[in-house]
């Protein structure tokens, strides 16, 4: 009456972890276009792929450990650049 498993709550972070993977990746592609090599700050980023900044920063923490994107700073302000030597950001099995 109402209740929700785990499991189903689970599944459900997993897909929604996934599309924000899936929106991301498209949007480096953009941003790789244009000849850009930083991310936009977290909360427009979070816009942008139409995620919560947590499960965002599940997806960058994912393709960080990829290589697709290298976390760091710029000046005073934290930043993600994107590994100019990754052209590659499709999902490895």
């Amino acid at each position: 009456m109402g209740f929700k498993s785990k499991s189903n709550s689970k599944s459900r972070s997993y897909q929604f972890r996934e599309k924000t993977l899936d929106n991301l990746e498209l949007l480096i592609s953009r941003i790789r276009l244009k000849g850009e090599v930083f991310l936009p700050a977290e909360r427009k980023l979070s816009c942008q792929v139409r995620s919560s900044r947590e499960t965002l920063r599940q997806a960058i923490g994912i393709l960080e450990k990829k290589g697709v994107i290298k976390k760091g700073s710029r000046g005073d302000r934290k930043s993600t650049r994107l590994n100019s030597s990754h052209t590659d950001i499709s999902r490895m099995p």
